[in-house]
């Protein structure tokens, strides 16, 4: 099932939509979002799996320990307990990791997710010549990180 939910100038997305079970794309390009819907990593079919969030997510993002440390906000034991939980009870209550899953949703949606391990791992002119793996950890950072991402959507460079 496709949706497309571009150009309506949306700035949340309605709670219903948990319930669409079947929806494989989303078109959420050219709308009004301050922050990324959270409710995107409860859709189940946009790739984030069942079990093991927090494993794909350091995976999927190309992070190494002290930057998923960093990037969560956690230290090292709790980084190792939620990557060993597959079941994620304590990641999945965090606001910063669904935050961080959010974040790479929107992104598969213009970049595959070699290309954002790639990107993620280089150094960005857009981003002041960081490594955009290395600012998840601060607040401005990560906000650099979504914008740059967001603004990909609508053909701006990364």
């Amino acid at each position: 099932t496709t949706l497309s939910a571009s150009l309506n100038k949306l700035s949340v997305l309605p709670n219903e939509m948990e319930n669409l079970k079947n929806l494989q794309i989303l078109n959420l390009g050219k709308n009004s979002f301050n922050v990324f819907p959270d409710l995107i990593t409860k859709l189940p079919a946009l790739e984030i799996p069942d079990r093991g969030k927090c494993l794909w997510l350091v995976e999927i993002l190309g992070l190494d320990m002290p930057e998923a440390e960093l990037a969560l906000d956690i230290d090292r034991s709790t980084l190792r307990r939620w990557l060993d939980d597959e079941s994620d009870k304590a990641a999945s209550r965090d606001a910063r990791f669904r935050r961080l899953l959010s974040l790479t949703q929107f992104a598969k949606g213009s970049l595959r997710p070699q290309k954002l391990r790639e990107w993620m791992r280089r150094p960005n002119p857009r981003l002041g010549g960081l490594t955009p793996a290395r600012i998840l950890g601060d607040e401005v950072g990560l906000s650099k990180v979504e914008q740059a991402l967001h603004d990909s959507r609508y053909g701006n460079p990364l």
